[in-house]
């Protein structure tokens, strides 16, 4: 398998560069809790906190958040900002993280993808003349990051893991193909045949009329394991001792959200919708979305299954165990 790391671009438009910030003004309370996140606008691993936000459960709380977009993978590893009190991002970066900064965060949120809720697939242009994944043998597949990036570790990235594991489990062998970090851009100039590629930026690509699929999700849920948990929310370590009835309040304020969203599919739907016409001008489009786990909701085992799993393939170099990385509920 030959692995590029060129510098393709790697995310769906330029608005991954900026840095977002949403303000809720509310009466004097917990002061300014730094929420950051390496997500792009309208992702489904994002959600719960984008419904707590537009509900308005942190003023319920009395709880002032800034939430910006300034986790940043890197060459060398995550960037995780020293002054961040809860961090959104992908469980393989946590893990990574937390292998050399040892209980910096305390896991209370996994999403996850199954094989009933999945938010990925490998697309190619409407009008190829490829149909099957062994038409692509000497070809070229594209891995989307979906994430802030500089020089992104794409052999030592989970994310290629699904891809992998696709090709093996289809009597393939990955060795056969040339894979690359790519957008959709990167179709347009004929970079590569095929694109691996998550929400937002799959319905956006579907939504163009221009791609459709030829490998559909789950990725990971189908050919590693499943439940396969995508992205994690945590809370640090700092902010749990110094202020502990609010890190509290923020863990109910995300499980309020995850309530929300499973007892109100429409009307979640809705809120995704607004968020892709705000941030893209798209109207109409339904994003997919996965399942999330609340904090008394996870599944250690599996989740120590996954820390294994990434260990074995030395994505994680130490052997993390789940009890030292999730919060524990009283």
């Amino acid at each position: 398998m030959k692995i590029k790391t060129s510098n393709l671009a790697f995310v769906m438009t330029p608005i991954v560069f900026l840095i977002v910030v949403i303000g809720c003004t509310i009466p004097p309370g917990t002061d300014n809790v730094k929420i950051s996140t390496s997500f792009i606008d309208c992702n489904p691993s994002g959600f719960p906190l984008h419904v707590a936000v537009e509900n308005g459960y942190f003023a319920e709380e009395n709880i002032d958040v800034n939430v910006a977009q300034n986790i940043i993978h890197g060459k060398n590893g995550v960037e995780i900002p020293a002054d961040a009190d809860v961090i959104m991002l992908g469980r393989s970066p946590f893990y990574q993280s937390e292998a050399i900064h040892p209980n910096s965060f305390k896991a209370f949120n996994f999403n996850v993808q199954d094989k009933t809720k999945w938010n990925d697939a490998i697309l190619v242009k409407k009008d190829s003349d490829i149909t099957s994944l062994n038409q692509l043998i000497g070809k070229t597949i594209g891995i989307t990051t979906g994430i802030r990036a500089n020089n992104y570790d794409l052999p030592h990235s989970s994310r290629i893991q699904g891809v992998i594991m696709m090709l093996k489990k289809n009597g393939l062998d990955p060795e056969d193909f040339k894979i690359v970090r790519a957008d959709e851009h990167d179709f347009e100039n004929n970079n590569i045949d095929a694109l691996e590629i998550r929400e937002p930026g799959l319905s956006m690509l579907l939504d163009s009329g221009a791609y459709r699929v030829l490998v559909g999700g789950p990725i990971f849920a189908e050919n590693i394991f499943t439940p396969w948990p995508m992205s994690i929310s945590a809370i640090s370590s700092e902010f749990l001792k110094e202020n502990p009835k609010d890190a509290k309040k923020i863990v109910q304020i995300w499980d309020k959200a995850i309530d929300f969203i499973g007892e109100n599919p429409d009307e979640a739907d809705k809120i995704l919708q607004r968020c892709m016409e705000k941030n893209y001008g798209l109207k109409d489009i339904k994003i997919r979305q996965i399942n999330y786990w609340k904090n008394d909701e996870l599944d250690k085992d599996l989740i120590q299954k996954q820390l294994d799993f990434y260990h074995t393939l030395e994505i994680v170099k130490v052997q993390l165990k789940v009890d030292d990385i999730v919060l524990q509920t009283s």
